[in-house]
């Protein structure tokens, strides 16, 4: 009156693999879930390292052109004064 064993523990083991890979995948979407929420405001953090390293290089160019400019304008005057 019962079914055959084999069919059953087949079944079940399809059940219990499906079970598991389902499983797995809900865990690797809780983890990708929280990683997201742990990285999402690194972008803007990127964005303003792009705008401080831009605003250190325009001070560089204006402090080398202070060092520049000045030695050129000598040299100018010496050469055609």
């Amino acid at each position: 009156t019962s079914p055959p064993p084999t069919t059953t523990s087949s079944s079940s083991k399809e059940t219990s693999t499906k079970f598991q890979k389902h499983m797995d995948r809900l865990r690797l979407k809780v983890e990708e879930t929280k990683y997201s929420k742990l990285t999402g405001n690194l972008q803007d953090q990127r964005q303003d390292d792009d705008i401080t390293a831009k605003s250190m290089t325009f001070a560089a160019s204006v402090g080398l052109n202070m060092i520049v400019a000045p030695l050129s304008f000598g040299c100018f005057m010496y050469f055609f004064a």
